[in-house]
């Protein structure tokens, strides 16, 4: 299976119950938040508790305790600015707070039940950062951190943004 999929989180568990049983075994999470105010300037919505990504976790990690989830980690979706980081006022990359904010939200999905954070910026510092909040968090050796930041030469690439797949995974974009 070759698909992007965009649905709601009410119907992720439905869609995903027949290929499951046919074998899929890992998923790849994008959030895609849809409601008024859910972007802002630091990105504060990407780890809402009642955002896309950790109710998906949450449901699938329910229904499909096997599942193995994989969160991308990503501000870009949820800047009103549309880059993966916090801005100065000058409009350039406040490196230390998107690292930090970037680091929060890869703890927040591993407490949430992910399996696997995958930071898609290209913050230098970031996999450290998140590395120590997952250790401080206590939940370091219940995760992976996998950076693919370096996308443009791997095989997911094609473009990244249009969510190509693996023969082993199924992107799937979640919108609330």
């Amino acid at each position: 299976m070759r698909k992007k999929f965009s649905r709601g989180i009410n119907k992720l568990v439905l869609f995903l119950t027949p290929l499951i049983a046919k074998g899929l075994a890992s998923v790849i999470l994008f959030g895609v938040p849809l409601a008024t105010g859910a972007k802002d300037p630091s990105g504060s919505k990407a780890s809402d508790p009642n955002g896309p990504v950790i109710l998906a976790i949450k449901a699938l990690k329910a229904a499909f305790p096997g599942l193995f989830v994989m969160t991308d980690v990503c501000l870009c979706e949820y800047t009103s600015h549309g880059h993966c980081g916090i801005l100065n006022q000058d409009g350039t990359l406040n490196q230390q707070a998107s690292v930090k904010r970037i680091a929060a939200v890869a703890v927040d999905y591993s407490l949430a039940g992910a399996d696997c954070v995958a930071p898609s910026d290209m913050n230098d510092g970031r996999i450290k950062a998140i590395k120590e909040g997952l250790i401080a968090a206590g939940v370091s050796h219940k995760i992976m951190v996998m950076s693919y930041a370096a996308k443009f030469s791997g095989s997911l690439y094609g473009p990244f943004r249009e969510g190509k797949c693996s023969h082993y995974m199924l992107f799937y974009s979640l919108a609330l």
